[in-house]
């Protein structure tokens, strides 16, 4: 037999390192042609794993292999309609996608918001920085009853008059309700806006005729609370949740930052454009 002679430079050690990165970059090309491929449909145990993941997610179990070709079928389906719709460009100019790809976008970002958690101290610097969030609303206590015996707005202004600021009459005790720290929006619900609105501009205990679809009543408020704050360890846990979404959204402000500096608006507008932006 022939001996093959091998040229000696084919021995020297670079020779055979650039040979074998040679053909490491061209094994690497092969794949990844393949893999651009956007006819070739890759279905590996990554993708099985995800589906069946899907599935147990879905229906609390693990699929039958007869579910599972089902899956993998019916995903592969999905998979060529959505390159083909991709391929005649009906992702362009499609409202609906664009919302769907940003929602998207927007949760990679969050996903990557970190918040350790805050101290104490933390929380209350927050609570006196937006103490705007957590003022309470005037409150009112009242009263109020229906006058079951009289149908005359002259004659149920005549009764509040003579009351004044005294309880009602013995007759109409058990008719009486009382509501503690309502608040304004309560009193309009209950007797409507012009009359709720009324009634809390009337002196403090003194009654007032109320007319309703019910009949006529006599309300009054007993105690006006004005606005206050509401204390910091009373609502720690919404301070908290308020903290939370305060930093998630300036975490989240900062990373579509990152992203937006690398992009340039090029913006190309005719004069009618230019003026509508600046509302002239």
């Amino acid at each position: 037999m022939n001996n093959v002679r091998i040229p000696s430079i084919a021995k020297e050690p670079l020779i055979q390192f650039f040979v074998l990165a040679l053909m490491v970059f061209s094994i690497d090309s092969f794949l990844a042609k393949s893999n651009s491929n956007p006819q070739r449909i890759l279905i590996d145990d990554k993708q099985v794993h995800r589906l069946i993941a899907g599935f147990e997610k879905r229906q609390g179990r693990k699929p039958t292999p007869a579910e599972t070709n089902n899956l993998v079928m019916q995903w592969s389906q999905n998979e060529i309609l959505y390159r083909e719709a991709l391929m005649l460009g009906m992702d362009k100019n499609d409202d609906t996608i664009r919302t769907k790809l940003i929602s998207k976008m927007r949760g990679v970002l969050l996903d990557r918001v970190i918040l350790p958690p805050p101290t104490d101290s933390e929380l209350k610097a927050f609570y006196d920085a937006h103490l705007e969030l957590y003022q309470l609303p005037a409150r009112y206590d009242f009263e109020q009853f229906q006058l079951v015996d009289i149908n005359s707005l002259q004659a149920a202004q005549q009764m509040a008059e003579s009351l004044l600021n005294l309880s009602p009459p013995k007759r109409y005790a058990p008719l009486v309700r009382r509501y503690k720290a309502r608040v304004y929006s309560n009193l309009s619900a209950l007797f409507g806006k012009e009359q709720a609105k009324q009634l809390v501009a009337a002196s403090q205990n003194h009654w007032h005729v109320i007319p309703t679809d019910q009949g006529l009543r006599l309300a009054r408020i007993t105690k006006h609370h004005e606005k206050a704050f509401a204390e910091f360890a009373d609502i720690r846990d919404v301070v908290l949740r308020d903290w939370r979404l305060f930093n998630t959204e300036a975490q989240f402000e900062n990373q579509t930052k990152i992203v937006a500096d690398q992009y340039t608006i090029d913006m190309q507008l005719s004069t009618n454009a230019l003026e509508a932006l600046a509302g002239s």
